[in-house]
């Protein structure tokens, strides 16, 4: 952690939403050292928040899955700010939806807030995403893979990761990795995994859902 307390920043932006949780850690360092967290992309990479599953949908109500989003990030003290990244005017009112109630977390809130993590946690095989399962010798990225597992078996979600499940590029800066399909059942990942998950079948059954094959070029 040596390389992280420079103190030479005030601010950070980075990819934090309730469908990726993983960053808490570093939300949390930068609020003990009273950096500004500015959250990024929170619609698309929330999880393409625009059009959600009706699953999704029923489940945020009586808000947006956008709404939903921004409420979540904004009750947080340590969030500061976050980007629209709207496509269109209806998604602009939604992330203006998001405050025309308090801030400070209401009852409605919290029902909805209940409801969506209690939907994740009772699926079978739910990852906790501890991020302990790695290294994996395939670079495969198990938690990211796993998390929209999450999100498919909660909220019948697959659209909603297929288009981030397909820009997997070994190597790439954002988007690397390999494939679930990759895993070699080695089961290095095994006995690593507080929850003992079934790892190699669950990156496979991710993979099956998730990979649409490259279209053909002329």
């Amino acid at each position: 952690m040596t390389t992280y307390n420079t103190d030479e920043f005030e601010s950070i932006n980075l990819h934090y939403y309730y469908f990726f949780q993983a960053n808490r850690p570093a939300v949390e360092l930068a609020s003990r050292k009273d950096m500004e967290v500015f959250i990024i992309s929170p619609t698309e990479k929330g999880g393409r928040l625009w059009e959600p599953s009706d699953e999704l949908a029923s489940q945020c109500k009586p808000y947006s899955a956008i709404e939903m989003n921004d409420r979540w990030l904004l009750t947080q003290p340590e969030v500061h700010t976050l980007s629209c990244g709207a496509h269109t005017p209806e998604q602009v009112d939604q992330h203006l939806g998001a405050f025309e109630a308090s801030l400070d977390l209401n009852g409605q809130d919290e029902a909805v807030f209940v409801r969506l993590d209690r939907s994740r946690q009772e699926i079978d095989h739910f990852c906790t995403e501890c991020q302990k399962c790695l290294p994996c010798p395939e670079d495969i990225r198990i938690p990211e893979i796993l998390r929209m597992r999450n999100g498919i078996k909660a909220f019948q979600m697959a659209d909603n990761f297929r288009e981030r499940y397909n820009q997997i590029t070994p190597g790439d800066r954002w988007f690397g990795g390999a494939f679930g399909n990759a895993c070699t059942d080695c089961g290095d990942c095994l006995p690593r995994c507080p929850e003992k998950l079934p790892i190699p079948d669950l990156l496979r059954e991710s993979h099956n859902i998730l990979y649409r094959p490259p279209e053909p070029t002329e």
